[in-house]
């Protein structure tokens, strides 16, 4: 493995995508953009993380929790004592479950033209949802 695929192995490992990380470790920008997947199969990547039990049916099992994530807020008193709690929708983590899972179904695409920081990650999800036929021009589900 030469020095340019263990740079990109390790930026994918990070979190880095394909694209960005191909980027990174010094291949061109057309090779980045082009043969990411190629590159992907020679760091194999897949196979280092089923080796640390990241099994697509674990990663599938762990989405659905994500995707379905709540938290317990408590009601309190002055003086610190729970007067009632109450368990609702998480819906930060949520959010990012379902970005995720749309960026693996390629539905979900973020423009380098667009500063990302001025956008919430609800703004994505609409865009994804009104690029499948999900939601209408007028934002309503369909």
């Amino acid at each position: 493995m030469n020095i340019r695929l263990q740079k990109y192995k390790k930026n994918r490992l990070i979190g880095m995508n394909q694209v960005n990380a191909a980027i990174a470790a010094g291949y061109p920008d057309s090779t980045a953009r082009h043969h990411s997947t190629k590159i992907e199969a020679q760091a194999k990547i897949v196979e280092i993380l089923e080796r640390q039990g990241l099994t697509d049916k674990v990663l599938a099992e762990k989405h659905r929790e994500l995707i379905t994530a709540h938290e317990v807020v408590e009601k309190k008193d002055k003086a610190g004592n729970v007067l009632k709690s109450v368990i609702v929708e998480n819906y930060p983590i949520q959010i990012k479950a379902l970005e995720l899972a749309y960026k693996i179904k390629n539905l979900l695409r973020e423009s380098p033209l667009i500063d990302q920081s001025q956008h919430t990650h609800l703004h994505f999800i609409k865009e994804a949802l009104t690029k499948s036929d999900m939601i209408g021009a007028d934002g309503k589900f369909r």
